[in-house]
């Protein structure tokens, strides 16, 4: 895809891999039409998807001439409970008077007064639950119901002004 190839835009030359030589030619985009070029952007990506799996399939199967197995991990977690520490109501709408509110009760809290009425809010309570390995993990609910938390919870990536009760056993079988 070089632009400096001859002034009809197209170079030709060959390639040597081991023993097979290939053809090539360097084509500029920006002269191609519409169609020319989704067809050489399909042809590129179909290249590149054959190759990936190619070597998907070669490691595949040199891990099993070897005699390799991988390592698999089950993870158990018991009464996993996550609550936050928020307005509740109309004042977590964010109109001009609640944000300016915030922005005061922040800083008084930066000299140590605290007049912010804050509710706990139970994101997660008493979830339960166990991933076993090599199976697809399916993890339904309505929106808001704490999907993504409790995907974070189990990761490790939660924002650490949430309160976090986490009890969790992850072991390696082989």
């Amino acid at each position: 895809m070089r632009a400096d190839a001859d002034s009809s835009g197209v170079g030709v030359g060959a390639v040597g891999r081991g023993r097979r030589w290939y053809a090539h030619r360097e084509v500029d985009v920006r002269t191609l039409e519409l169609a020319q070029r989704q067809a050489f952007v399909e042809r590129v990506f179909h290249v590149a998807e054959e190759d990936n799996e190619r070597f998907l399939k070669k490691l595949r199967a040199r891990i099993d001439r070897a005699g390799i197995q991988m390592p698999t991990v089950e993870v158990r977690f018991r009464n996993v409970n996550v609550q936050a520490e928020c307005h509740v109501g109309t004042r977590a709408l964010p109109t001009l008077a609640n944000v300016s509110r915030d922005v005061g009760e922040s800083l008084l809290g930066l000299v140590g007064l605290n007049f912010a009425k804050r509710k706990a809010l139970h994101i997660l309570k008493d979830v339960s639950g166990i991933v076993r390995p090599s199976r697809m993990t399916l993890l339904l609910g309505p929106p808001s119901s704490g999907k993504t938390t409790l995907l974070l919870a189990l990761a490790g990536k939660l924002d650490p002004t949430l309160e976090v009760n986490i009890y969790m056993i992850s072991s390696s079988i082989f």
